[in-house]
């Protein structure tokens, strides 16, 4: 099983962004080209999907809750 998370664009070079915890990620699937400050969907350092900045920061924030749930035991 593969799990997507979301990434925010901080610069963009031919097909590939520099993305948050500075990673570069693959983003030649995704249509039309994105922008610097979109967020996008990514599993394996590739871009599967764009996303708005509200489902981003929403899924975002779940991941911290989860991750505070297991980390408390």
């Amino acid at each position: 099983m593969c799990l997507a998370t979301p990434i925010k664009i901080k610069q963009i070079k031919d097909k590939q962004a520099l993305v948050d915890k500075n990673r570069w990620v693959d983003i030649s699937l995704i249509q039309p080209p994105p922008k610097i400050g979109d967020y996008l969907l990514s599993t394996h350092n590739i871009a599967i999907n764009r996303l708005d900045a509200a489902a981003a920061k929403e899924i975002l924030s779940l991941a911290d809750q989860c991750q505070h749930q297991t980390s408390r035991g």
